[in-house]
C-alpha cells in the first residue's frame, strides 16, 4: 500500500547491506526469504573500477535457502561494468512472480562480484510491497524523521 504519508522505512524493508568496501572476490548478501515480500529493489553503487577490472551482480533462486536446487532468474543480472563505467548507480528489480513460484522458490541470493581487479563497491537489498504492514525498523540502525 503506498500512501503519501509513508515513510520510506515503512514501506521497505533492509534485507540486506553489503557496505561500501574495495574488493577482488565476491560478496553476497545471504539468502533472502521473499515469502512475504512482492518486491525486492537491489541498489548499487559503483565506485572505481581498477585497470581491467570488472564488476557484476545477479540474482540467484532456491526453494530452501540452503543453495542446493539454486537457479538463475532470466533477465535479474546487471550488465558487465569495467573501468570506463565508474561510480554509477544500478538498480535490479525482481517481481516475486518472476520466481519460480510453482516450484516452491521463494529464497533469493544477490551476489555482487568483481573480478580481474579491486573494485569499490555497496549494496542495499530492500524487501518492498509487504504483504503484513507496516515492515519491520529492526533492520536500520537509525531512522530520523
Amino acid at each position: 500500500m503506498t500512501t503519501f504519508t509513508a515513510n520510506f522505512t515503512e514501506e521497505f524493508n533492509l534485507l540486506a547491506h553489503v557496505p561500501a568496501d574495495s574488493e577482488t572476490v565476491a560478496v553476497n548478501s545471504g539468502w533472502l526469504n521473499m515469502e512475504i515480500y512482492q518486491r525486492l529493489v537491489v541498489m548499487i553503487s559503483v565506485g572505481d573500477i581498477a585497470g581491467a577490472g570488472t564488476f557484476n551482480c545477479a540474482i540467484t533462486q532456491d526453494d530452501t535457502g540452503t543453495g542446493g536446487n539454486a537457479k538463475a532468474i532470466a533477465g535479474k543480472a546487471s550488465t558487465e561494468l569495467t573501468a570506463a563505467d565508474d561510480d554509477l548507480a544500478n538498480c535490479i528489480e525482481l517481481r516475486t512472480e518472476e520466481l519460480d513460484v510453482d516450484g516452491g522458490f521463494n529464497w533469493v541470493l544477490v551476489t555482487l562480484t568483481p573480478a580481474v581487479a579491486a573494485v569499490e563497491f555497496a549494496a542495499f537489498v530492500l524487501g518492498h510491497v509487504a504483504s503484513y504492514e507496516p515492515v519491520a525498523v529492526t533492520n536500520w540502525n537509525e531512522i530520523v524523521l
